[in-house]
């Protein structure tokens, strides 16, 4: 009993320590694989979560850089921008309309001042004309003691007529019809003294109408015409059918150079032209580059309808 029982407990010991053996492989096992789960968790968690803390720290870093910060400034920036332009719109309009409004007003004062004063600084009516005498429309007015109004309607100029229309171009603007009645013939006499066709009218300037009068009835005989010729300087071209349009401003500058040299000697005290003077004023005005030939011509013209007149 005691040899078997023996035998048991060593077996017993024997499958004892076996299980011993067994129990500890497998705890050492287990302690090692616990071990290295719990090494290779925290090697690997060191890294990512360091990684991670980055990753984390840039991605709030491009949060607030990019979806508060610059979004907030460029949405300031924007809208600053946008009023800026739309005030900066706005003050450029405003600027704009000022001056629209300054250009208007400026504009309509010109006007107002030209429609009063226009015709007297840019006299229409002395275009084209030599001031012969210096003397104006109303000094003339004013020598024959006529109210303005008066004067125009006694020459048939017309009412517009500025004050400062200088005496040759009012006489070139009298009607034909009124000058020849200023003559004592009518315009049907005058018209068959110079040789007008039926172009010539009542109301045709008498100007225009001595322009196309030719010499030979303008100013006269072949001797007329020499003597004329010679005081006035022209060549051999001018002849008695030469138009009196085409010698007259010729004429007309040296009888104002003749006028203003007669003019400074009265000044100088000289008495001679005293008396002419004034009888030129106080009669028709008239134009003194065409005055003596077309008096002249005048009383010829009446003289030679007095006979078959009567």
């Amino acid at each position: 009993m005691s040899e078997e029982n023996k035998n048991l407990n060593e077996e017993e010991k024997e499958t004892e320590a076996v299980e011993n053996e067994a129990v500890e492989n497998e705890a050492a096992e287990t302690a090692e694989v616990t071990e290295t789960e719990t090494t290779e968790p925290a090697e690997t968690s060191e890294i990512p979560e360091a990684e991670m803390a980055e990753e984390a720290n840039e991605a709030v870093s491009d949060e607030e850089v990019n979806e508060m910060p610059e979004t907030e400034g460029i949405e300031f920036t924007e809208n600053a921008e946008g009023i800026e332009l739309e005030e900066n719109k706005k003050n450029k309009n405003l600027t704009k309309a000022i001056i629209i409004g300054v250009i208007v007003v400026v504009i309509a004062a010109i006007v107002a001042v030209f429609a009063v004063f226009g015709k007297t600084w840019f006299n229409p009516y002395n275009k084209g004309h030599i001031d012969v005498t210096g003397r104006t429309t109303e000094e003339v007015a004013d020598v024959m003691g006529l109210e303005y109004n008066e004067f125009l309607e006694m020459y048939g100029l017309p009412s517009d007529m500025p004050k400062n229309t200088n005496e040759s171009a009012a006489s070139y603007l009298i009607p034909a019809g009124v000058y020849a009645e200023m003559n004592g013939a009518s315009l049907e006499e005058f018209a068959e003294f110079f040789g007008w066709d039926d172009s010539i009218t009542e109301d045709t300037p008498i100007g225009e109408a001595l322009d196309k009068t030719k010499l030979s009835a303008y100013v006269g005989s072949d001797e007329n015409i020499a003597t004329f010729k010679e005081e006035y300087g022209l060549g051999d071209e001018v002849t008695g059918d030469t138009l009196w349009g085409e010698v007259r401003e010729t004429v007309e500058l040296q009888q104002q150079a003749e006028y203003q040299a007669m003019m400074a000697d009265e000044e100088s005290g000289s008495d001679d032209t005293e008396d002419v003077t004034e009888e030129e004023v106080t009669e028709a005005p008239a134009d003194s580059a065409t005055e003596a030939p077309a008096d002249a011509a005048a009383e010829t013209a009446a003289e030679a309808t007095e006979t078959p007149a009567e």
